[in-house]
């Protein structure tokens, strides 16, 4: 009976995975668009600081999540 409980609880926390995974994509776009763009260098030099040193244990520990949601290590 754990595990069909352990999948619904993959299922809640898949869903914040794929938030924080949009999150990360949004600081890797900030840094393509900062090499193009110097003017916001340091706007987006702050968002990708901001974010990653209050969020970065978390996220890492959803991609260990969403890698167990996905199927890899079942």
């Amino acid at each position: 009976m754990s595990l069909p409980r352990r999948r619904q609880n993959h299922w809640r926390r898949g869903e914040l995975c794929i938030v924080e995974y949009v999150e990360l994509l949004v600081i890797i776009l900030s840094g393509i668009i900062r090499r193009r763009n110097q003017d916001l260098r340091f706007f987006f030099l702050s968002y990708a600081f901001s974010s990653m040193s209050f969020k970065v244990m978390y996220v890492y520990a959803n991609a260990y999540c969403f890698m167990i949601f996905s199927g890899s290590f079942t």
